[in-house]
């Protein structure tokens, strides 16, 4: 999921960056919190809730890609919107991992444990686009 993020041209968002980062977050603050609610309603956990909300917020970048290529419209606007969309999500599930790992320690009120999140979530992602950007051979 992040191979298509690492070879994604930021140079072709153009204009359309903030719908991308600003729709991108909107979407997945909106999908975990409807997830949340309704996974509460039925009765589960409060971590439960949150991961199921986590879960619904995610689509899958490979298959979206694969149908655009499929129907050539890979390079049309609606499409470097939808790429850019799921790119923001591929990067806000290392976030989500992040979350999860700390989720105990978070609840018991440890505020060390709920500020290391950003700062892994920062880490991992500077890392993963470093190692796309510098090291993987390009081609």
């Amino acid at each position: 999921m992040f191979i298509i993020g690492i070879e994604f041209k930021f140079s072709r968002i153009g204009s359309i960056w903030k719908v991308i980062i600003f729709g991108g977050i909107f979407q997945i603050v909106c999908m975990i919190a409807s997830g949340y609610v309704l996974s509460r309603f039925m009765g589960y956990s409060l971590l439960n809730s949150l991961l199921l909300g986590m879960i619904g917020s995610i689509s899958s970048t490979m298959i979206v890609v694969k149908i655009l290529t499929e129907r050539r419209e890979l390079e049309q606007l609606h499409s470097r919107i939808m790429i850019g969309l799921l790119i923001v999500q591929d990067l806000a599930v290392v976030i989500m991992v992040c979350f999860i790992i700390n989720f105990e320690s978070i609840m018991s009120g440890n505020i060390v444990n709920f500020t290391k999140v950003p700062g892994m979530s920062i880490l991992t992602v500077t890392a993963i686009i470093f190692i796309g950007r510098k090291l993987l051979p390009k081609g």
